[in-house]
């Protein structure tokens, strides 16, 4: 949380989790933006003894996969510290972005050795489970065995239509989400911020974030500052999350393309557009 900041700056609320903003909180606050981190969401591993020895025992041979599916950088991160053993070369991999695909490669696995399935980059890319399913051929799956890794809850659009195009589909969870408690001294200097004249642009990029923080909003936050927050231009990477965020009552949004770095050039650009540095 940056406790000092400039009134003549404008102000981002990054809602993501903690370790997963520290980069972009840095590069903002490198550029003159002032940045309040305000974690509405946090990922964390499971630590039940059963569901550990069902990861391990399902980590443990991969070989009769056709297919592993990853669908964030979480699922890669946290499935990645419970497998111990080379991946093998024959089992193909696909992920929904970028994001995941950074993280196997920061842990050498990447083409050309393995085969890592992806939606296409490019001006109109989209990474969800829709493009993911467009690169996938589901034909060719049918009868054969995937192995799904996620968090609990999460949309189920990928896994129903790979059993209904025919797949023997394992899922094994690997995180859950959480949602933390805001501290009194963090939700007052949102707050302070919001209030004050300076331009304030949240940065929200999940529905579970969002209905959190609507949550909140209805039973900490007076008339006026309902107002406010909901005035406040609001940045999502995706469609979904802007109709999500549109539904909840903010009406100035914007969507950047995936990415933390795509994420900063956005931030960076409206900075600019108001001429404040």
């Amino acid at each position: 949380m940056t406790l000092n900041y400039d009134n003549h700056n404008p102000c981002v609320i990054l809602t993501r989790p903690v370790e997963q903003s520290a980069w972009l909180s840095d590069a903002l606050q490198g550029y003159g933006i002032n940045v309040l981190t305000f974690p509405l969401l946090d990922i964390v591993p499971h630590t039940e003894k059963g569901l550990l020895t069902l990861l391990d025992n399902t980590f443990s041979d991969l070989s009769g996969y056709a297919l592993v599916i990853f669908v964030s950088p979480n699922a890669v991160i946290y499935a990645l510290r419970r497998f111990r053993y080379p991946w093998p070369e024959h089992v193909a991999i696909a992920v929904v972005g970028p994001g995941s695909a950074a993280a196997l490669a920061n842990a050498g696995i990447a083409p050309p050795r393995y085969r890592v399935i992806m939606p296409p980059n490019g001006p109109q890319a989209r990474f969800d489970s829709e493009a993911l399913l467009v690169q996938l051929n589901l034909s060719s799956l049918a009868g054969r065995r995937v192995l799904l890794v996620r968090g609990d809850g999460g949309r189920e659009l990928l896994s129903n239509t790979l059993r209904e195009n025919g797949v023997q589909l394992d899922i094994v969870s690997v995180y859950k989400r959480q949602t933390p408690l805001i501290d009194d001294a963090c939700w007052e200097k949102m707050e302070d911020m919001v209030m004050r004249s300076m331009p304030c642009a949240w940065v929200l990029t999940s529905s579970e974030a969002i209905k959190h923080l609507v949550a909140l909003i209805s039973s900490r936050c007076s008339v006026i500052m309902r107002a406010r927050i909901y005035k406040s231009l609001c940045f999502t990477s995706h469609a979904r999350i802007a109709d999500i965020a549109r539904d909840a009552g903010f009406n100035r949004i914007k969507q950047y393309s995936v990415g933390d770095e795509k994420l900063f050039k956005a931030l960076k650009s409206w900075a600019e557009s108001i001429q404040i540095k």
